[in-house]
């Protein structure tokens, strides 16, 4: 939805407004708020056309279509209106708090099960379950906390260990199909 935020989206209404002053002085009235309703629909249309009907949030993708983030690449992690896995298995014991927000989505964290973590969820309308979360505590060793929130939609946690990576093997497997020539 970058269009909304967007260059376009703001020119386009700057240039409404300054044609609109001007036609009013020319005592010319035109509704031109449902023109720029028309325009922006259309806008959108042609957006989704050209997209093929996919309106994607920029990461890695894995085959099934959901977003991939890989522990490291940012303290803050945000899932709208899409699916997606946060991988946190690469963690180390002196990172940084992390923030996970899911709105309109669902999301997967995949925990890594030789770091203490304490986890602090918030949900709206929506779940969270943490029943897969194996919890653990190293004396001197400061828990990373995950502030969570999910609101209208569903966030899981699990713990997998450092060398099981789910990704990986779901990539391997798209190979192997492709390879041998079945959908």
């Amino acid at each position: 939805m970058n269009f909304f935020f967007g260059y376009p989206f703001w020119g386009l209404l700057l240039i409404l407004w300054g044609v609109s002053l001007v036609l009013k002085s020319f005592n010319i009235h035109l509704p031109l708020g449902r023109i720029f309703l028309g325009i922006v629909v259309i806008m959108f249309g042609i957006k989704i056309l050209v997209s093929n009907g996919k309106i994607s949030v920029k990461s890695k993708t894995t085959t099934q279509g959901g977003s991939y983030y890989k522990a490291g690449s940012s303290e803050d992690y945000n899932l709208i209106f899409s699916s997606g896995t946060i991988d946190l298995r690469e963690l180390h014991e002196d990172s940084e708090d992390i923030e996970i927000s899911v709105v309109f989505a669902s999301a997967t964290v995949i925990l890594p099960d030789h770091i203490p973590i304490n986890i602090e969820p918030t949900t709206v309308f929506g779940m969270t379950s943490t029943r897969n979360v194996k919890s653990i505590s190293k004396e001197g060793v400061r828990p990373i906390k995950i502030e969570s929130s999910c609101v209208f939609g569903s966030l899981e946690y699990i713990t997998e260990s450092a060398e099981h990576n789910a990704h990986e093997d779901t990539l391997e497997e798209s190979d192997s199909t492709e390879a041998s020539g079945e959908f």
